[in-house]
C-alpha cells in the first residue's frame, strides 16, 4: 500500500550515496571517478585565485589512493555554531562552504558547496590533513563518517590542505583512471593560472606543470607546426569583480579553434563571451578597413575572421550564471558588453602595431568573404544534387533494405573490383555499399567551394543524406549509424581513409562524436596449413601464429636442424661471396662466428625474440630500437654490440636475409601463405567472413579524445606546410607499418 510510510527522508550524505550520478556522472565509465579528482583539484585552485596558493600536488598511486595537496590557507579548523569543527561541516554537509559569498573568495569554480562532502560520501576511507598558524591537524573519515573528532598532531611551519581518499569499491566497480585525461586537464589549468606550479605523480613518475606565459603560451602550443600569418594578440584587464584575459592568432588554416573559460570552468558551447569576442572583433576589422582604404568588394562578417583563428577567451568572475548545471554556457549578460569593450580599444591599436601583418590578414577575410559567396552560389546549384529522395540516391549506392538508421550499415569502399565483391558478399537487409572512385579531394588543402567540384565528395553526401554546413546539415537525416571505411591494406588504402576521416572530422564531426564513424580491419594474410584457412589481419599476427605452429611441432633449434642450419648457412655464404666477390676478411668473419655455436644458439633466440615483437621491417631500425633494452642480457649485450661495428654490419645485414630465408625453407615447408594487396582479391564469401559479417569482423570505432590533438595531426598529415609533416614521419618511422 502506497502512504506516508513509504516515504523516506534522506538525510546527511545519503542522498548522494543513494544517486551519486546525480552529482558526480556515471560511476561505471569513469567520468565520476574523474570527477571526484578534479572537484578537489579545483578547490585547491580557487584558493590560488584567492592569492593564497602557489602549489598543487596530486599523487594517483596503485589500488585507486589519490592525495590532493595545496600550500593555500588550509580549511578553516575553528569550532562552527553547530558544535563541530567547521572542517568537518564542510565535510560531512551538502550545500556548506565557503563560496556563498564573495568574502573568501573572489573568484570561484565551485559555487554549490558539494565538491569535499560529494567525494568523502563516495569514498571508503579519507584522510584529512590541515596546517594552520603553525599547527597540524588530522581527521579521518570511513565510508563519510568522521572516526575521531579533528585532532591535533603536531606543529609546522607550512600551510595549506592535504587529502587522501580511495575511491569506494562498491560504487565504482569496472571504472578506472585515465592518466591522459588527467594530465590534459592539468596541463589546462597550467595554462590557465599562470605561475601555478602543478605536480603529477604517478606512482614513481614525476611531471611538473608551469607557465610564465598563461594563454599565450596555450595559443602558441595549439598553434605549433602551423604556418601562423601574425604573432599573437594578447587582452589582460582586471576589474573589480572581473578579470579578462584574451589571446588570439590565426594561422593559414580553414579551420577554427576556440576555448572559453570561467573561472577554469571549460565552456563547450561558448556563452556570452564569445558573443562579445567575435562581435568585437568584426566591428574592429570592418573599422580598420574603412578606416586604411583597403579596396574590398566583399562584406566580411564573423565567419570570415572564424578560418584559421586559435583563440583562449578566459574569464574570471563573480557569480557567473550558466545555461545548465554542467555549465557548458555562460548567460551572463554583463561579460558580453566588458569582453566587447576590452576589445574594441585594445585590438584596433595591435592592426596599427602591426602593419605588414594586418595586411595579410584583412587579405585572409577578404578570400574568406569571397570563398564563401562563391560557396553560397555553389551550394544552391548543388541542393538539387543532395535531395534526399531515395530515386535520386547516387547510382554507385547499393542500399540497403532497412530504412531504420540505426539497423543500417554502409560500407564506403574503393573501387568496383573491391564494390562488387562487397555487394554480392553483403547482408542486404541491413548492410548498403558504396563505391567511390579514386581518392576524394583532401579538404584540408581545399576551400569549402571546391567540395562540390569533386563527384566522389557530391556522391558520399547524397548518399548519408544529412546534409552539410553549419546551417544545412541535420544529423536527424542520417540514413546510416553505422558508417565503415573499407580500404585495402595498402598505403593508397591508408591513404584514401585518411582522406575520409579528414572530410568528416572537419565538415561532419557529428557522426564522430556520436560513435557512427568505423574502420573495418580486413584480413591482410591467408595462412592455409594442413587444410585449415587461417585469417591473419598483420604482419605481428602473422609471426605470432606461424611461431605458435612451429613451436607445437617441436621445431625450433633442435640439434638436427641446428646442423642444417649450419650447414646452409656456409652454403649460403660460399656462393653470396662468389657471386658478390666479398672480401676474404669478412667470409671469414661470418665462418668464425658460424663455428661458435654458443653465439649461434643466442642469435636464433634473438632472431625469434624479435619476430615475435615485430617492431618493424628493417632489421636495422629493430636493432638500433633494441639495443636500448638489452642491457639485462649482460652476456649478450656485448655480442649485441658487434652489430653496430661499422666494419661488420653489412655483412651481418645480409647474414640475417638469409637466415630469413632459411628460416623460411626449414621451418614453413608446411604453410601457404597468401598476402591480399586488395579486397578485390577476395572472393565474395571471403570478403563476408572476414570483414563484413557483424559475428566475425573487426571494426575499430573513431573516437576524437583530444579535439586539440586531433585538429594538429590533420593539420600535420594532410595540411599544405611540408615541413611539419615531414618532421612527423622521420620521428614515427619505427612505429609506421609501411608497404615498399
Amino acid at each position: 500500500m502506497y502512504d506516508s510510510s513509504k516515504i523516506k527522508i534522506l538525510k546527511g550524505l545519503d542522498p548522494v550515496k543513494k544517486r551519486p550520478g546525480m552529482y558526480i556522472g556515471n560511476t561505471d565509465d569513469g567520468t565520476g571517478l574523474h570527477h571526484m579528482l578534479f572537484e578537489l583539484i579545483d578547490n585547491s585552485i580557487d584558493e590560488y585565485l584567492a592569492g593564497f596558493c602557489t602549489t598543487i600536488r596530486i599523487q594517483i598511486i596503485k589500488y585507486k589512493i589519490l592525495t590532493i595537496e595545496d600550500n593555500g590557507r588550509g580549511i578553516p579548523i575553528d569550532t562552527h555554531s553547530f558544535g563541530i569543527s567547521a572542517a568537518e561541516i564542510i565535510m560531512t554537509i551538502l550545500h556548506a562552504g565557503g563560496k556563498f559569498d564573495n568574502d573568501s573568495y573572489n573568484f570561484s569554480g565551485g559555487l554549490h558547496g558539494v565538491g569535499l562532502s560529494v567525494v568523502n560520501a563516495l569514498s571508503e576511507f579519507m584522510k584529512l590533513y590541515i596546517y594552520r598558524k603553525n599547527k597540524s591537524y588530522k581527521q579521518l573519515y570511513l565510508n563519510g563518517i568522521p572516526t575521531t573528532p579533528l585532532k591535533t598532531i603536531g606543529r609546522t611551519k607550512k600551510n595549506g590542505t592535504k587529502i587522501s581518499f580511495k575511491p569506494s569499491t562498491k560504487i565504482f566497480i569496472n571504472s578506472s583512471l585515465n592518466y591522459n585525461i588527467i594530465y590534459k586537464r592539468l596541463q589546462e589549468m597550467s595554462f590557465l593560472n599562470k605561475k601555478l606550479k602543478i605536480v603529477l605523480i604517478n606512482n614513481e613518475k614525476q611531471i611538473v606543470l608551469y607557465n610564465e606565459g598563461g594563454i599565450k603560451t596555450f595559443v602558441a602550443k595549439l598553434n605549433n607546426h602551423k604556418t601562423n600569418i601574425c604573432p599573437i594578440f594578447y587582452l589582460h584587464s582586471k576589474k573589480t569583480n572581473m578579470l579578462i584575459e584574451v589571446a588570439v592568432q590565426w594561422n593559414n588554416s580553414f579551420t577554427e579553434l576556440v576555448k572559453c573559460y570561467t573561472n577554469n570552468i571549460p565552456q563547450t558551447d561558448g556563452g556570452t563571451h564569445l558573443f562579445g569576442f567575435r562581435t568585437a572583433l568584426t566591428k574592429v576589422i570592418k573599422t580598420y578597413i574603412k578606416k586604411e582604404n583597403i579596396k574590398n568588394n566583399y562584406s566580411i562578417n564573423s565567419d570570415d575572421i572564424k578560418e584559421g583563428i586559435t583563440a583562449i577567451i578566459a574569464i574570471k568572475m563573480q557569480n557567473p550564471k550558466f545555461s545548465s548545471q554542467t555549465k557548458n554556457k555562460l548567460i551572463s549578460s554583463e561579460i558580453k558588453i566588458a569582453v566587447e569593450n576590452e576589445l574594441n580599444k585594445t585590438f584596433y591599436l595591435y592592426l596599427l602595431e602591426h602593419p605588414k601583418e594586418s595586411k595579410n590578414l584583412i587579405k585572409k577575410f577578404i578570400n574568406s568573404a569571397k570563398i564563401r559567396e562563391s560557396s553560397r552560389k555553389a551550394r544552391n546549384v548543388a541542393r538539387k544534387r543532395l535531395a534526399l529522395d531515395v530515386a535520386k540516391l547516387p547510382g554507385k549506392l547499393s542500399d540497403c533494405q532497412e530504412k531504420n538508421p540505426k539497423k543500417s550499415e554502409l560500407y564506403i569502399v574503393e573501387g568496383d573490383s573491391a564494390g562488387g565483391s562487397a555487394k554480392q558478399g553483403r547482408d542486404r537487409r541491413i548492410q548498403a555499399v558504396l563505391a567511390l572512385k579514386g581518392k576524394i579531394i583532401n579538404v584540408e588543402k581545399s576551400g569549402f567551394e571546391k567540395i562540390f567540384v569533386s563527384n566522389e565528395i557530391v556522391t558520399l553526401i547524397t548518399a548519408l543524406g544529412c546534409g552539410i554546413g553549419q546551417k544545412e546539415f541535420d544529423i536527424k537525416n542520417l540514413r546510416y549509424h553505422t558508417i565503415i571505411i573499407m580500404t585495402d591494406a595498402d598505403v593508397d588504402g591508408s591513404h584514401i581513409r585518411t582522406l575520409l576521416l579528414a572530410f568528416f572530422f572537419r565538415y561532419m564531426p557529428k557522426l564522430i562524436e556520436n560513435g557512427y564513424v568505423y574502420i573495418a580491419q580486413p584480413p591482410l594474410f591467408k595462412i592455409k596449413h594442413i587444410k585449415k584457412d587461417i585469417y591473419i589481419n598483420n604482419e605481428k599476427d602473422l609471426h605470432k601464429h606461424t611461431l605458435k605452429i612451429c613451436l607445437k611441432e617441436k621445431q625450433l633449434l633442435s640439434n638436427k636442424k641446428y646442423i642444417s642450419i649450419k650447414k646452409l648457412l656456409l652454403k649460403y655464404i660460399s656462393v653470396y661471396n662468389i657471386s658478390n666477390k666479398r672480401k676474404k676478411s669478412d667470409l671469414k668473419l661470418e665462418k668464425n662466428y658460424l663455428n661458435d655455436a654458443y653465439y649461434l644458439n643466442k642469435f636464433y633466440s634473438f632472431y625469434f625474440y624479435l619476430n615475435k615483437l615485430v617492431l618493424s621491417s628493417n632489421i636495422y631500425y629493430v636493432l638500433i630500437s633494441f639495443k636500448k633494452q638489452l642491457n639485462k642480457l649482460n652476456n649478450f649485450n656485448d655480442k649485441i654490440n658487434l652489430f653496430f661495428n661499422k666494419k661488420i654490419f653489412k655483412s651481418f645485414y645480409k647474414l640475417y636475409d638469409l637466415i630469413q630465408l632459411i628460416f623460411y625453407k626449414l621451418f614453413y615447408k608446411s604453410f601457404y601463405i597468401q598476402r591480399y594487396k586488395g579486397l578485390g582479391e577476395m572472393n565474395p564469401n571471403q570478403l563476408w567472413e572476414t570483414s563484413m559479417n557483424p559475428f566475425k569482423r573487426i571494426l575499430f570505432k573513431m573516437i576524437i579524445k583530444d579535439v586539440c590533438k586531433a585538429n594538429l595531426l590533420f593539420n600535420i598529415l594532410m595540411g599544405e606546410s611540408v615541413k611539419p609533416r615531414r618532421h612527423f614521419i622521420q620521428n614515427n618511422a619505427l612505429l609506421a607499418n609501411i608497404d615498399l
